[in-house]
Order: structure tokens, then sequence, then C-alpha cells
């Protein structure tokens, strides 16, 4: 039972080493800029810039700008 998970472990450790190899740097350089490219979306939308229109983002603007003056009218 033992060899035969080994050989399944190493004949898939094997399969991985020559898909790795045989990858040109053109197909590594896309891969590369597509993770790039997924992080900085997943950032972007972990911020909330990428999922807002530009309405809600000038609302929330006001609203900003309207409790700030609340605040200073109070302490005032």
């Amino acid at each position: 039972m033992i060899g035969v998970l080994g050989f399944a472990v190493s004949e898939t450790v094997l399969l991985k080493t020559m898909t790795k190899t045989t990858t040109t740097t053109k197909d590594t350089k896309k891969k590369e800029s597509k993770e790039r490219k997924g992080k900085e979306r997943k950032g972007k939308e972990r911020r909330g810039e990428r999922s807002k229109t530009k309405e809600s983002r000038e609302k929330e603007k006001n609203r900003r700008q309207h409790l700030s003056h609340v605040l200073v009218f109070l302490f005032e």
C-alpha cells in the first residue's frame, strides 16, 4: 500500500516538474501579468473603489463633508 502511494506521489511530482520546464518565458510573463492584474483588482474591490459608481462616490463625499461641517458646528 505504501509503495503504491509513493509511486503515485512521485508520478504527480514528476508531471508537475515536467510541465513547469516546458512552459516558455512568454507564457510565464503572461501568467505573471494576469496574476498581478488580479491582485490589483482584488485590492480595489477590497477598498470598494471598483464597485462604486461615480454618483455613489460623490454622495459619500458629500456625506463626509456634511458630517465634518456638523461636527465643526457642534464644537464651536
